[in-house]
């Protein structure tokens, strides 16, 4: 009774019938698990076949790599021992045989690293001594006869007459002048070779032994078959057939190897047998049945374990996942409840279509969208022709994979349009077919309303907006009609002087084929001044254009004032040295300050560089430089250049500061230029947060006025330091791959007064550096782009070695690649400066003056 109350309780539990009335059910579980038990036996059964040929391949693989190994450990002892013998049997021949005390001590010494467990010196007479001063006979001996006969060998083992043990003997004749002097003898135990051969499988004992080519048992393993023929022995224990017999006779004849596979008293048994290479034996192995049945039964008793472990677990695993559907089927109901009173309390109405029964079905408050009950409505009463194929489109390309959402006019009651959201979802079965359509349906006619009423507003903001994108337009095609011109300038500017340098040089080629030396210098002088303006102008343009694409980054480092004006100085003396041009400077500042000193010199030399080239003959530069306001730390800097030149018209001031304007027009006589110096130094003046001014009149010269910021030195006893070195004392080395190049700089560099070295590769000038006294090398100008080791990785092997002057070496890029990217990667990796093709002495002799000298103020 308690029984039947148990299976009623355990069937209700799991919502199953009573047995009688399931008994299908019930049937095909036991065929269920039939199968499963079919299934199971037969995998043991494939799995026990295969498991044992794959021990029989194994064990043949260990037997193959084990009787390997123990063939090469007799055969090198073998040939270790004949080789020993032979090489003291020089030695005793180089000695006086006849001294027998001396052989003794000699055959001693011999003896303490002897592989032999017995070692003999014997005459001829038959007199074999060992080092204890043992002897023995052994005359009569066959192996002695051979050994007197110039011969060398091994016995085949026999008992000793003075040990009485079992033994193998090598001997190794002696011979002075060709003829045998004595013999030596080394004797080893066969029982201890026997210990070698004793070797375990499986906790199995595995049957080694050397035999002869005819199956003579010499040592082995198990002392009761030594002596005995060993494949005669496998014959009479008919483990081996006749066949099998005859194939290893033979193959042993022929010197090869070979296994063979027999059925023993458990299991296969195998035997395998390789020749050695010092005789004529061979090594045999025999690994017994018992060894393949353990391994067998180990890995099949693991198996049926891990079988049963996975039947446990199956039969877990399918309890774990009823119950998990248990509960799944509950959460879903769960689920679906609260689903059903989302819907019911929301302001959405969702119809759902069924695919298959082609039904529709409504969900939600139909009152509060269409003011009427959903068991009443129908779809197309709420559409009218349009809406209707808009929304059939919509269900056919959710039918296509295209899920999506429309704003569509429903029709409520007494006809009422209403605005609606449209949301179309599909469900799809594990298949990917869909079973069900979703619409959702939102009411957001109250947003419409308030969309149409900001229309109007949208429409005017939209119109202002027009209004602004025409004024922005204009200012681009202004802007671009700016740059235009400038282009044309620029083109002109550009063509003038490459025609002049053309041209020139086709004279000065003509006037060399005259002879005519005075024309040809002349031509050449006016080449390199065209050339030399053309670079300018180049040189200009790179650096607006990269002051344009990035933020100006000013350093702070200390310098002088003083440094600041003979920097002017210097750059005004090569500039104007050419034309009659006076420079005066004023400077009221001393002290130290810091501040980007390379820049702000960059400012004074555009100034004065525009003050020269657009000045009078016999003109007159003046640089003024004098202290304004100071607050706390900060000192305000006013500085003032003056020149007698051509001046500017109003006209020509007021886009005097635009990066792509010049003050001078294109068919103006003087030199003309991009006007670019000006807009860099506005630029930096901003970007220092400083102030210019420029005062000019036509004819009668221009004035420009700047003033920024500059921080002073806390050392107020900073003084002006001496130049670092001289002109001449300055060594630069010039590295460059292409040889013109390369000479062409360092003529240049050379007639300015440096000392020069020169390399054609990274490497020659690695190792020139490396083998230099330090602080030899001063400047390195290095071209970026060569073979096998480029500018870049010059600088960072110099700038990681180990020497003192390693960070002291002034590194300065030479290259015509992008200014900006080139720049980056120079100052990457270590590099001081940059210099942009074709190589500019002037350029050269600024950093020099500027960033060089600068380094050692710091």
């Amino acid at each position: 009774m308690f029984l039947e109350v148990g299976k009623n309780a355990l069937y209700k539990a799991l919502g199953c019938i009573s047995m009688k009335k399931d008994k299908i059910y019930w049937l095909k579980i036991g065929i269920l698990l039939i199968a499963f038990a079919g299934i199971t036996i037969c995998s043991f059964t494939v799995f026990f076949h295969r498991n044992a040929e794959r021990v029989e391949q194994t064990n043949l693989y260990y037997l193959e790599q084990d009787s390997g190994r123990l063939a090469g450990q007799i055969e090198t002892q073998l040939r270790n021992s004949r080789n020993y013998l032979r090489n003291i049997a020089s030695i005793f021949a180089d000695s006086s045989i006849e001294n027998l005390d001396e052989m003794r001590i000699l055959l001693e010494k011999m003896a303490e690293e002897s592989p032999f467990d017995n070692l003999y010196f014997t005459y001829p007479d038959g007199t074999s001594y060992r080092f204890t001063g043992e002897n023995r006979n052994v005359y009569d001996r066959e192996y002695f006869q051979r050994a007197l006969n110039g011969e060398a060998g091994i016995t085949e083992p026999f008992i000793s007459r003075m040990t009485g043990r079992e033994i193998i003997v090598f001997y190794q004749p002696i011979q002075k002048n060709g003829d045998t002097c004595a013999v030596l003898l080394g004797v080893l135990f066969t029982d201890n070779i026997a210990e070698k051969l004793k070797t375990t499988f499986m906790d199995e004992s595995v049957y080694s032994a050397i035999i002869t080519e005819d199956g003579q048992i010499l040592v082995g393993s198990n002392a009761k078959l030594d002596g005995k023929n060993l494949i005669e022995e496998m014959e009479n224990w008919e483990i081996l057939g006749e066949d099998s017999v005859e194939s290893m006779k033979q193959n042993m004849a022929e010197r090869k190897s070979g296994l063979l596979t027999y059925r023993g008293l458990e299991d296969t048994s195998m035997v395998i047998y390789r020749p050695l290479g010092e005789n004529s034996w061979y090594i045999i192995q025999n690994l017994p049945s018992a060894v393949l049945s353990n391994m067998k039964g180990a890995i099949n008793t693991a198996a049926v374990y891990l079988a049963i472990a996975l039947t446990c677990g199956f039969f877990v695993l399918f309890l774990a996942i009823y119950l998990w559907l248990r509960k799944r089927h509950s959460d879903l109901y769960v689920i679906n409840q609260r689903f059903a009173a989302i819907v019911a309390s929301s302001y959405n109405l969702i119809m759902e279509y069924d695919e298959r029964e082609k039904t529709t079905k409504w969900y939600g408050d139909s009152e509060k969208i269409f003011m009427t009950d959903p068991d009443h409505m129908d779809l197309h009463d709420i559409m009218n022709d349009e809406t209707r194929e808009v929304f059939r489109q919509h269900i056919q390309n959710l039918r296509d994979g295209k899920e999506g959402a429309v704003e569509l006019q429903l029709k409520g009651r007494n006809d009422k349009i209403v605005w609606c959201n449209c949301r179309f979802l599909a469900i799809r079965n594990l298949s990917g077919e869909i079973i069900r359509i979703l619409c959702i349906i939102r009411n957001i006619d109250e947003q419409k309303k308030k969309e149409f009423a900001l229309i109007s507003e949208k429409e005017r903001m939209e119109e202002a907006y027009r209004l602004e994108l025409e004024k922005a337009l204009e200012e681009a095609r202004e802007a671009n009609r700016v740059k235009s011109s400038f282009l044309e300038y620029i083109s002109h500017d550009l063509r003038t002087p490459m025609n002049a340098v053309i041209g020139m040089n086709r004279l000065s080629a003509k006037a060399l084929e005259e002879d005519n030396v005075e024309s040809a210098r002349y031509y050449i002088e006016r080449t390199y001044s065209s050339a030399d303006y053309l670079m300018s102008l180049i040189s200009g343009i790179l650096e607006m254009a990269h002051f344009q694409k990035k933020k100006i980054t000013l350093k702070e480092e200390i310098f002088s004032w003083e440094s600041v004006v003979e920097s002017c100085q210097d750059f005004f003396n090569y500039i104007a040295k050419k034309q009659q041009i006076t420079l005066k400077i004023e400077n009221e500042v001393t002290g130290g300050y810091l501040g980007d000193y390379m820049r702000i010199c960059q400012i004074l030399n555009n100034l004065i560089e525009n003050a020269v080239k657009y000045n009078k003959p016999d003109g007159r530069v003046e640089l003024q430089i004098t202290a304004g306001q100071q607050e706390r730390e900060i000192q305000k800097i006013q500085i003032v250049v003056s020149d007698t030149g051509i001046g500017m018209n109003r006209a020509q001031m007021d886009r005097l500061f635009e990066p792509f304007s010049r003050g001078t027009l294109i068919t103006s006589q003087v030199e003309s230029g991009t006007g670019i110096g000006l807009a860099i130094v506005k630029h930096i003046v901003d970007a220092m947060e400083g102030e210019i001014q420029i005062e000019s009149e036509l004819n009668q010269g221009t004035t420009v006025k700047l003033s920024f910021p500059v921080r002073r030195a806390r050392d107020e006893k900073f003084e002006l330091p001496q130049p670092h070195k001289k002109t001449e004392e300055i060594t630069v080395l010039v590295v460059d791959d292409i040889e013109i190049n390369l000479e062409i700089a360092a003529t240049l560099i050379e007639g300015a007064g440096y000392r020069i070295l020169t390399a054609q590769s990274g490497r020659e000038a690695l190792e020139l550096y490396e083998n230099s006294e330090e602080n030899t090398i001063d400047i390195l100008l290095t071209d970026i782009s060569m073979p096998e080791m480029d500018g870049f990785e010059l600088a960072e092997r110099i700038r990681q070695s180990q020497r003192e002057d390693a960070g002291k070496v002034y590194i300065i890029a030479l290259s015509a690649y992008d200014y900006e990217e080139s720049r980056e990667r120079a100052e990457g990796s270590g590099m001081n400066a940059f210099i942009n093709k074709p190589f500019e002495l002037k350029q050269f002799i600024k950093i020099v003056k500027t960033g060089y000298e600068m380094q050692f103020l710091e």
